[in-house]
């Protein structure tokens, strides 16, 4: 994981200057709508913004774990789980990109509690471990699914990475493997998330940027 993990790798590079899309985030904040429309890029841009910036402290927390700064290291780590729960609050405010309406969908079509477990485990499935080799191979910036999943998983990383010792990768490997397997096979259900006032989550992401 200091070095990657999976399919990508560090350091983190975008094909653009993150400060051109932070500057087209805060166009939006400026320029405020009631429409679908306006909200669902808030909480597109502003996702993409928030990702960027949480690849860019991963990247700077391996160098500082690998150079032993450990302070820095966990100023780094909590800055990182921040980034985490915006995404969540900011993508919960649009119906689209919140996982508790994947999963009722998905469960709509149950004729029984067993079916219903069916359904909804598959949903999980598909944008989570969804075949061997494809981990993440549907994977969504949604609410419900960050907090989750994609936080636990790297709750388990930054424990690990943390501890100022050397992380042990294989052991990683099969504990964040176990770790999938098992938040997936529960298929938990999520309960339905109450949006909170887009423009003000998206005064505070941009003023923390």
């Amino acid at each position: 994981c200091m070095e990657g993990f999976r399919s990508w790798r560090v350091m983190h590079r975008t094909p653009y200057d993150n400060s051109t899309l932070v500057r087209l985030f805060k166009r939006l904040i400026d320029e405020p709508s009631s429409s679908d429309a306006w909200r669902e890029d808030v909480a597109t841009v502003g996702s993409q913004v928030l990702g960027n910036k949480f690849a860019k402290l991963r990247d700077s927390l391996a160098i500082c774990i690998n150079n032993g700064e450990s302070e820095n290291a966990k100023r780094l780590a909590g800055q990182m789980r921040q980034v985490l729960s915006d995404v969540s609050e900011l993508t919960a405010c649009f119906p689209a990109f919140r996982l508790d309406r994947w999963l009722s969908a998905a469960e709509s079509f149950a004729a029984s509690p067993d079916e219903e477990y069916y359904y909804r485990h598959n949903a999980w499935h598909l944008i989570t471990t969804w075949g061997p080799g494809l981990n993440d191979y549907a994977n969504r910036l949604w609410s419900g699914l960050v907090d989750n999943y994609y936080s636990k998983r790297w709750e388990l990383f930054l424990t690990q990475a943390l501890t100022g010792s050397a992380l042990d990768q294989e052991a990683f490997d099969t504990a964040c493997a176990e770790l999938e397997e098992s938040l997936v096979l529960a298929a938990p259900k999520v309960q339905d998330t109450t949006a909170g006032d887009v423009l003000e989550i998206g005064k505070r992401i941009l003023k923390d940027l």
